[in-house]
């Protein structure tokens, strides 16, 4: 079975088992229902016939043994939104781009970067992303790029929410701002439900959707005075003026 497939064959049988148990207005409610209709849309149009990388992902969070250490090892402390940092639009675009300054490097999982799949970019133009560096100056490397962090917060959160993976911990490395000029609008959004495991993702953060990108140059000044023609991969349709 496809793990699209799967995905939302146990998120069905999830909702089923839940309408008879005490908790089932939690499922049946419309948020969580146009939540799950949204995860199975984006399946849809976002299919992983490239990212090997990610699907041995899936496997490990669906695995008996991942779920058992999860549980034994979880902690009694429930994360709240100060601990999360919150980065501006304007600073996440910035390292959606090919490395190209003396500091910067290439992101961790080389050949199987999610930005060499994201926006039907030709095969030639392809590149892996610039590992993300935070503005934060306390704040630990990730040694994954934007799009790689981005995937992999999207299938915990996808985990987190369907019931598949219980946790006390946070699944995301910060958050976005929305709804504010110059940010995001709040559809493009990954949001936990109010009555779901809010502590896991406090803080929205912008949800992968690989057709939302687009191949972008931009001419960058360098130290020397020389220009260097950089690639960059932008953003469509996910600023909160498009949607006024």
């Amino acid at each position: 079975m496809p793990p699209s497939v799967g995905r939302r064959k146990r998120s069905e049988n999830y909702a089923a088992s839940n309408k008879k148990s005490k908790n089932s207005h939690t499922i049946d409610s419309p948020c969580m229902q146009s939540l799950l209709k949204m995860m199975d849309e984006y399946e849809k149009r976002a299919p992983e016939e490239h990212s090997l990388i990610f699907r041995a992902f899936e496997v490990v969070l669906d695995n008996d043994s991942f779920q058992k250490a999860v549980q034994k090892n979880k902690s009694k402390f429930v994360t709240c939104a100060d601990n999360v940092a919150i980065l501006d639009k304007a600073w996440e675009e910035s390292m959606m781009r090919e490395p190209y300054l003396p500091e910067d490097k290439e992101c961790i999982m080389g050949g199987f970067c999610e930005a060499r799949y994201v926006g039907n970019i030709p095969d030639e133009e392809k590149f892996t992303a610039v590992a993300f560096v935070f503005p934060q100056l306390d704040t630990a490397p990730t040694d994954m790029c934007i799009f790689c962090m981005r995937k992999t917060t999207q299938l915990l959160f996808y985990k987190i929410v369907s019931g598949g993976l219980k946790s006390n911990s946070l699944i995301q490395m910060y958050g976005n701002r929305c709804n504010e000029p110059n940010q995001y609008h709040s559809s493009v959004m990954n949001i936990i439900p109010p009555l779901g495991p809010v502590h896991c993702m406090p803080v929205p953060t912008v949800a992968h959707q690989r057709n939302r990108y687009c191949l972008d140059r931009k001419d960058i000044v360098l130290e020397n005075g020389c220009t260097k023609s950089v690639r960059f991969i932008k953003q469509i349709n996910v600023d909160y003026e498009n949607f006024q």
